[in-house]
């Protein structure tokens, strides 16, 4: 066989493993000629004496069935030539008997995927399809049986599970090829992991402390239902990304506070997920204290909590100032915070926790807010409300129609609406339950919030 691009030839009349030739030296049983030595005896077949009525041709012995094959470059021409000849005598005739139909080019493996089949996809990642043949084949792509349209180079970035076929199209056409490789989903341990701090407790603390980061790990485990997954523990980001110099059990902080990185990782898949948390060295007397703004401010209507400006970390807003002090660790009052979406009322005082470590500051902020005067308030001229606390009916007026009410609650529910299109007004809050709330009136398009004890 000749490549006709490169001139190179090849002789395919090989014995299977060998470059020898095929002949009757080369293959040879000496039972049958004791004359000459054996060579390559197990692909002797059969002997036949010119007296056997049986032989299938009329030579006196064949080999058994041998492949001639040799590997091809796509898009090269080839010239295969077929010649037999006698070994140096005119007694004796050789033949080559081809198998009916094993003459043909098989199955076309001009290509593979660079990516093996069954890659991992990890969430989020992604993984590059390339098949090896140059642009001067076609290809175009698939997803799950359906194509994906405008990708027509050798090349795929694959960003979710599933099976990928690329079609190729031999240059010169005639021959189309198809190459599938499935991409298998990484199991879920991307999923989002709240870690918490390790806070550690010393009289006179220098801000060292050995922290035992086996049990931070068996409480990750426990957290998560981490079953098979490796949990582990570095200084860096980086570190834990790559998963190289994990910590020991036992760490010696070497800032305070420091930030501290886990890396969760499936370790049949490779997919893995990252978190942090930080390890505080703190005194045993150490209170965190309230937070700081300015102790009175003003606000316009339909502001809330929220608009409140304090300077300080995790901020509760409550409706009374504390008592005697409290923490995370020791409080056992049943206050609730307020919802950071509870209207202002004009001349309250709010009262403003913050949280560090989680510990809650035993002090609060008290915060009084005053209704900001503006053009809105003309719509509110003359505006009465009574009596406050109330038992059962309040009444309104105002010199400007008051369009609609509504009576919020203290979780900034709404519990009551009427419609009222007139100067004065009656709401009935006999059916509300005793306690605080809020009355929200709509006048010329301006709203004014008031609050009131109903009793």
């Amino acid at each position: 066989m000749t490549d006709l691009t490169s001139d190179v030839s090849t002789n395919l009349a090989v014995i299977p493993g060998t470059v020898t030739p095929v002949s009757v030296v080369t293959i040879r049983d000496n039972q049958y000629n004791t004359n000459c030595t054996s060579a390559n005896v197990e692909f002797f077949s059969d002997f036949y004496n010119s007296s056997n009525p049986t032989a299938p041709v009329n030579f006196n012995g064949t080999t058994v069935p041998m492949t001639a094959y040799s590997e091809v470059v796509p898009g090269n021409t080839y010239h295969i030539k077929l010649v037999i000849a006698d070994y140096m005598d005119t007694a004796m005739d050789s033949a080559v008997f081809i198998e009916a139909g094993s003459f043909n080019l098989g199955s076309p493996e001009y290509a593979e995927f660079t990516a093996l089949n069954g890659t991992v996809l990890c969430e989020g990642a992604t993984t590059q399809l390339h098949i090896n043949l140059p642009d001067s084949f076609t290809f175009l792509w698939f997803y799950n049986g359906e194509l994906i349209e405008g990708e027509t180079a050798n090349s795929y970035i694959a960003t979710v599970p599933g099976e990928y076929t690329v079609n190729v199209t031999v240059p010169g056409g005639g021959c189309d090829l198809n190459y599938s490789i499935n991409i298998i989903e990484g199991s879920n341990v991307t999923e989002t992991v709240n870690i918490s701090d390790i806070i550690a407790f010393e009289p006179n603390s220098d801000g060292i402390y050995d922290f035992d980061l086996n049990s931070k790990i068996q409480q990750i485990t426990e957290t998560i239902d981490a079953g098979e997954l490796f949990i582990t523990i570095y200084n860096t980001e980086n570190d834990a990304m790559n998963g190289t110099n994990a910590l020991p059990g036992i760490y010696n902080n070497t800032t305070n506070p420091e930030t501290l990185f886990v890396r969760i990782e499936n370790p049949q898949t490779g997919c893995f997920t990252t978190g942090s948390f930080q390890i505080v060295v703190l005194d045993e007397n150490y209170t965190t204290p309230a937070p700081q703004g300015d102790e009175s401010q003003s606000f316009e209507e339909g502001d809330t909590l929220a608009d409140i400006e304090v300077e300080g970390e995790n901020i509760q807003w409550y409706a009374n100032d504390a008592t005697g002090g409290r923490s995370n660790q020791d409080n056992t009052d049943d206050e609730e915070p307020l919802p950071l979406n509870t209207l202002l009322v004009d001349g309250t005082t709010y009262y403003a926790s913050q949280t560090i470590w989680d510990i809650e500051s035993e002090e609060r902020l008290a915060v009084t807010v005053y209704l900001s005067m503006g053009a809105d308030e003309h719509a509110f001229t003359g505006f009465k409300i009574y009596p406050n606390p109330v038992k059962d009916i309040l009444y309104l007026q105002n010199d400007n129609i008051i369009e609609d009410i509504s009576v919020i609650n203290l979780l900034s529910q709404e519990v009551l609406s009427q419609a009222n299109n007139k100067e004065t007004a009656t709401v009935n809050l006999q059916d509300l339950a005793n306690g605080i709330y809020f009355v929200k009136v709509k006048a010329q398009q301006s709203e004014k919030t008031i609050k009131i004890i109903k009793e």
